[in-house]
């Protein structure tokens, strides 16, 4: 993998973990709960649901690579649509309201959130299929990857949980530059994507 490749690999990574989603806003709003104990079982579990959800997309785009070798010449550009689609989005999104309703803060219901979580879905399939499958084909770096990706997304999430309040004030005073500097960096993935 070239030092392009790596750079696009990192920036859509850290800044598609790092954009407001719904594991940021709930690892946001879990920052604030008063109950270490609730706390502490919602984020665990929030982690460990991210990390099984990136390791069945890893599976998932490795099988599908195996199954139909030359679906990779097609999945850069369906991933390098997505980052587009994503880029516009967070460009002309609007800060995301924080979901007070935290009813249920249990490890099992922030593992099981993961399974409908679209974006982290499509997150971790467009970085496997679109940045390592078409360089490294060795199982075991494959899931060095994965492990990779699991360790981004938890510290973006780990990010939103520590920074809490004071992180909410600076986005929600300076969310129209963070959101066009977040889409340029992922304009220049996809591009990045396409040309190679």
């Amino acid at each position: 993998m070239s030092i392009n490749i790596w750079l696009s690999f990192l920036s859509y990574t850290i800044f598609t973990a790092l954009s407001p989603g719904p594991n940021n806003i709930l690892a946001l709003n879990a920052a604030s709960l008063e109950n270490q104990g609730q706390r502490r079982n919602l984020l665990l579990g929030v982690y460990c649901g991210f990390a099984t959800v990136i390791f069945i997309c890893g599976l998932f785009s490795t099988t599908l690579i195996r199954v139909m070798p030359n679906v990779v010449d097609y999945l850069k550009y369906i991933g390098a649509g997505y980052i587009m689609w994503l880029a516009y989005h967070i460009a002309f999104s609007k800060p995301a309201e924080a979901n007070d309703n935290l009813a249920a803060h249990s490890f099992w219901k922030g593992f099981f959130l993961q399974f409908v979580n679209v974006k982290i879905i499509l997150w971790g399939i467009t970085a496997v299929t679109s940045f390592v499958i078409p360089y490294y084909q060795s199982p075991t770096v494959i899931l060095a990857f994965i492990v990779l990706l699991s360790g981004i997304g938890i510290s973006a999430m780990m990010v939103w949980a520590v920074a809490g309040s004071a992180f909410n004030r600076f986005l929600s005073q300076y969310w129209r530059v963070a959101n066009i500097l977040m889409a340029l960096f992922l304009v220049f993935n996809a591009w990045s994507l396409i040309i190679q």
